[in-house]
């Protein structure tokens, strides 16, 4: 991006902006619901709390 001949201020923005939702995309709680995709795993969870992740894998 440094290309881009943007203001090193700008930059540092947008790349805030690019981290922020990589971060939100790849964070379970704010990820889209598998059955409705308009609602977040967070909002479907309502006050229930994620103790325990478990990986599960078929060969």
């Amino acid at each position: 991006m440094k290309n881009d001949k943007k203001p090193p201020e700008i930059l540092e923005k947008i790349m805030m902006g690019k981290e922020k939702k990589f971060r939100e995309e790849n964070a379970l709680t704010t990820q889209a619901f598998v059955k409705d995709q308009n609602v977040s795993v967070e909002k479907m969870l309502g006050s229930a709390q994620i103790k325990e992740y478990v990986r599960v894998s078929f060969n």
